[in-house]
């Protein structure tokens, strides 16, 4: 599971931490406070729920991928925003094995 910010801040520095599922929350967290996005949502610049939220995200959509096993190849959540009404996925693309 790769974590990430959207394109144009990937195409300015690219800062992407990749985890082996399952993973715990804690490792989750931890990867994603490696960021730069995970930095600024921990300096509460999102509101004040903003980490928390954008950890609750990905852990579930790692157990969406969890219990989707060897039928989903892919997950693709752009944009995803954070702030005071938690963490939403506007668009997503979920891409199945062959």
């Amino acid at each position: 599971q790769g974590i990430q910010p959207g394109p144009r801040m990937v195409e300015a520095q690219p800062d992407v931490r990749f985890l082996a599922l399952p993973a715990a929350r804690e490792s989750i967290a931890a990867a994603l406070a490696e960021t730069v996005s995970g930095r600024i949502l921990k300096a509460g610049k999102r509101g004040a729920r903003g980490f928390d939220a954008a950890v609750d995200l990905i852990c579930r959509v790692a157990a969406l991928a969890l219990a989707a096993g060897n039928a989903l190849q892919q997950i693709e959540l752009n944009p995803v925003t954070v702030g005071a009404h938690g963490a939403v996925a506007v668009d997503a693309a979920l891409v199945g094995a062959a």
